[in-house]
């Protein structure tokens, strides 16, 4: 999760990476969560299986190598059941690390996923023009940092983390984020007790669209030290219309 400057609301906001005041998930209840690693089997951003060969996730976790492996299949961040390696990263063209907009990375894997109860992709949400009335029931979900103790954060969770959330709009994340950009690339959600941090990035965001959960969003940023008293995280939102449309093309949707 990335943090951008604020200096009216005396906080900053940056990429996120862990799921504060969440619940520990089961095996398959969210198989679509992939935890991304380094050659050194360190986490550091989440991300979304939307086709066999194919994860979403933030323009932001974007590697300066390929050597790095998406796992899936297990709710312990050790022990996934499939672990594949990478073949590309597409990170959108128009992303801008200032502002932390047009947050979108197309991840395309060097082998398929293998589907069953435990790995399975989500569907990408559909386009829409309007932004979702404010308090839409949302959920996320992360390996990232499940506590952040003294003003550090703890360590990362070793169980995917997961918490209910609710989307707002624009206009009322304005009023918390005074001088942060808000496109409508950027989806704000609040929580009391819950957010997500450090670890967390590039993972989903999802509610219920004609009855089928959906992919919403892909975790971005918020408070520098993963606040939950009143400050909204932002997610890359995928709904907007345009980068739905790049998301699909270079997914092969």
């Amino acid at each position: 999760m990335k943090f951008a400057a604020t200096l009216l609301a005396a906080a900053t906001a940056a990429p996120a990476q862990l799921i504060i005041g969440g619940a520990d998930a089961n095996d398959g209840q969210f198989p679509w969560q992939v935890t991304l690693k380094r050659a050194t089997g360190s986490h550091f951003c989440g991300g979304s299986i939307i086709k066999n060969n194919v994860v979403m996730c933030a323009a932001h976790c974007k590697q300066s190598t390929n050597t790095f492996t998406a796992g899936a299949g297990s709710a312990k961040l050790t022990g996934q059941r499939q672990v594949l390696n990478i073949a590309q990263q597409i990170p959108h063209p128009s992303y801008d690390a200032q502002r932390i907009d047009w947050d979108y990375m197309v991840i395309k894997t060097a082998n398929n996923f293998t589907f069953d109860d435990y790995v399975k992709p989500i569907a990408l949400v559909a386009p829409l023009t309007a932004e979702l009335p404010n308090k839409t029931a949302c959920r996320t979900s992360g390996y990232g940092y499940s506590q952040y103790i003294n003003g550090n954060p703890g360590v990362i969770a070793s169980t995917l983390q997961w918490t209910d959330t609710e989307c707002i709009t624009n206009a009322v994340c304005r009023q918390t984020w005074l001088f942060q950009t808000l496109t409508s690339r950027q989806q704000c959600c609040d929580y009391p007790g819950a957010t997500s941090c450090m670890g967390d990035s590039g993972g989903p965001l999802t509610f219920f669209q004609d009855g089928t959960e959906v992919l919403l969003g892909n975790v971005s940023w918020g408070h520098s030290k993963c606040s939950t008293n009143g400050y909204p995280a932002a997610y890359s939102r995928n709904a907007d219309p345009t980068a739905n449309a790049w998301i699909r093309t270079n997914a092969g949707l």
